[in-house]
């Protein structure tokens, strides 16, 4: 479904999970979190579209915050863009922990298979600095140890178990899937250098550990060449 919310952009809102299961288990939590309408620019050199949806277990506090990214190059000169490019920052301007794109299908396919993974911190990637300033915006990006970093990556596994492997499991009836995780993930956003007038889609996700649960509404950022898209967020 799509909706306008301003000049030059659509919402994208669409279920990206097949979420199915028995009685006993563990009651899954995904939700499509609507624009607040914050005012954004109508011209530029990017074009962009985005949804946002949250997902979680009852009984547990952290979550993996999906979202879906579509851009086009309006610059006329090839243009660099990737995962790096988008941020997602709560009330308080707390970065959100961005997940690696190179761990998570791997990890997906392994664990639909029955195979053992043990997640490392490069699950979760660093930021470039304490703080990252945006448009004149300053936000803070949270400083994790590499132990932090090891136990929030075995934390993220499980939860992706739950929400998403699971579900999957329980719906395909088979472990066998050639390209398991764009069955259940998407397309996940890769770095790309765009055309003139060209467009890529994908898939970013973030996590969310349960010791910082984040302050609604959320803000996510696509920062290119000194061009700012901003996007807020409520909960529902």
């Amino acid at each position: 479904m799509k909706e306008d919310r301003g000049a030059g952009v659509r919402w994208l809102c669409g279920v990206i999970l097949v979420l199915a299961g028995c009685a006993s288990s563990p009651d899954v939590i995904m939700q499509s979190l609507p624009n607040a309408g914050e005012a954004r620019p109508s011209s530029g050199s990017l074009a962009g579209e985005v949804s946002l949806r949250e997902a979680g277990v009852s009984g547990r506090k952290d979550r993996i915050f999906l979202t879906q990214v579509s851009v086009k190059n309006r610059t006329g000169a090839p243009l660099p863009f990737g995962p790096e490019h988008v941020y997602l920052a709560d009330a308080g301007g707390t970065l959100i922990l961005r997940v690696s794109e190179q761990w998570l299908p791997g990890y997906y396919e392994a664990s639909m298979r029955g195979m053992p993974v043990a997640p490392d911190r490069e699950a979760i990637p660093a930021f470039p600095s304490a703080k990252v300033t945006l448009a004149g915006i300053a936000y803070e990006a949270p400083p994790l140890t590499d132990t932090q970093r090891d136990e929030m990556a075995k934390e993220m596994a499980k939860l992706v178990e739950v929400t998403v492997v699971a579900p999957q499991k329980a719906a395909l009836g088979t472990v066998s899937l050639d390209k398991g995780s764009e069955v259940a993930l998407g397309v996940l956003l890769k770095e790309v250098t765009l055309g003139p007038d060209a467009a890529v889609s994908g898939y970013v996700y973030f996590y969310q550990p349960a010791s910082a649960r984040p302050a609604y509404p959320l803000r996510l950022v696509i920062e290119l060449q000194d061009e700012v898209h901003a996007f807020q967020f409520r909960e529902r």
